[in-house]
């Protein structure tokens, strides 16, 4: 499932990731109970920078899968 954000994030992401990818991700305790992109997952998870590691995610994904994600 796939949800809309707004705010501080949307506009922290979506210059790297495009507005499709900014439309994916999944709920996560750690951030409280507030729906938190996967980058910052990812990077949490890893131990790595959300910037690097959303930049590389937009690398590997083909943006024609989310053009119908809203």
């Amino acid at each position: 499932m796939a949800w809309g954000i707004k705010g501080k994030v949307r506009e922290w992401l979506s210059p790297i990731l495009g507005e499709g990818f900014v439309l994916e991700f999944s709920p996560s305790k750690e951030f409280g109970d507030l729906s938190t992109p996967q980058p910052m997952i990812v990077a949490k998870k890893e131990g790595k920078d959300p910037m690097e590691v959303g930049s590389l995610m937009k690398e590997r994904i083909d943006f024609d899968i989310f053009e119908t994600v809203t």
